[in-house]
Order: C-alpha cells, then sequence, then structure tokens
C-alpha cells in the first residue's frame, strides 16, 4: 500500500502515541497548521515527511477507511459491530482479522 505524505504524518504520530497538539509542538507547528498537514492541504519539505515502515494490519484498516471516507460508526453499522470494537481493531488493541476481511470483501 502506497502511503500519501499526510498519512504517513499521521501514522508516525498514533506510533509515538502523541496528541496531535504534542506533535505539533514537537514539529514547530501550531496545531492548525499539524491538522492542515494530516488532511493532506499543507506540505512540508519533502525531508520533513516520516519513514514509516511495514504497515501493522490495524494500520491498513485505518488507513482503508479514511480513503472510503467512512467513520468508525458507519464501519459497525455496516459489519454488525459496535464503534468501539472498531476503535479497538484500528488501534492495535484487539485482534484485526475480522477487519481485515472486511476491507477485502
Amino acid at each position: 500500500m502506497k502511503l500519501t505524505n499526510a498519512e504517513k504524518w499521521l501514522l508516525d504520530r498514533r506510533r509515538s502515541s502523541c496528541s496531535q497538539r504534542q506533535y505539533a509542538l514537537a514539529w514547530g507547528l501550531s496545531l492548525r497548521d499539524y491538522q492542515r498537514v494530516e488532511a493532506g492541504e499543507k506540505i512540508l519539505p519533502r525531508s520533513a515527511v516520516p519513514r514509516v515502515t511495514a504497515l501493522r494490519g490495524s494500520e491498513r484498516c485505518l488507513i482503508m477507511r479514511l480513503r472510503a471516507g467512512w467513520t468508525q460508526q458507519r464501519v459497525a453499522q455496516e459489519a454488525g459491530w459496535c464503534r468501539r470494537w472498531v476503535m479497538l481493531m484500528e488501534t492495535g488493541r484487539a485482534p484485526c482479522h475480522e477487519l481485515i476481511a472486511f476491507w477485502e470483501c
């Protein structure tokens, strides 16, 4: 899966367990500017883009959901789960094989 720069920023932030505010501060950006980076609305120099190693299954599912423009609630409704279960699978705190199967159908 080829990631956009915005997706790389999102994944790097999530892997570091930082809030958007904390991550923005670490990069010397305002919160609003960092939010624009994650949304793909603001481009930073290529040298600043984080390197992201191989994706975990949970991260692939998150990226697929975001690319589809779906909320966790919509995934939950379509799959017959609760939203919290989707959140747990996307964050890697629950096995995500069911979520992977959902997106691969």
